[in-house]
């Protein structure tokens, strides 16, 4: 399986609680909450898209990808997993145990890149290892 921005959503979503799980808009939403607030807001995320994005039909949008693709913004990011995604995540072990298992199991992906994408992981900054893995997919 490659590491997609789908194949990542899929795994936040078998992990969700209900609450959040209920509407894919909402987690986009949530996710993307400081790019909705000072990015691009003009391209605001219809339901439609949002639906292509979550099930890989379509990639998301390049402005969003551009957006994330400072650090600073990146670290927006982070603060957007760990203030509305991660506290809706029932088992979050099991969602960074998925997480891994689709940047290792992807085979375009380098050795060095993949140690880079999981580094936060395994010292315990599990927001900052799921936006850098989402950050990640959005420049794919």
């Amino acid at each position: 399986m490659k590491c997609t921005f789908a194949a990542s959503m899929q795994v936040l979503r078998r992990y969700a609680s209900r609450q959040l799980l209920c509407n894919q808009q909402k987690i986009v939403d949530d996710m993307f909450a400081s790019y909705l607030r000072y990015g691009d807001s003009h391209d605001a995320f219809d339901g439609s898209s949002v639906s292509r994005w979550v099930t890989g039909a379509r990639p998301v949008s390049m402005a969003v990808g551009e957006y994330y693709s400072t650090p600073s913004t990146r670290a927006q990011l982070t603060t957007d997993i760990c203030d509305n995604i991660l506290p809706g995540i029932l088992d979050v072990e099991m969602m960074v145990a998925e997480l891994r298992e689709v940047v290792m199991g992807d085979t375009s992906i380098s050795v060095s890149l993949k140690r880079q994408l999981l580094q936060h992981g395994e010292d315990g900054h599990i927001a900052e290892m799921v936006a850098d893995i989402i950050a990640y997919t959005l420049q794919r």
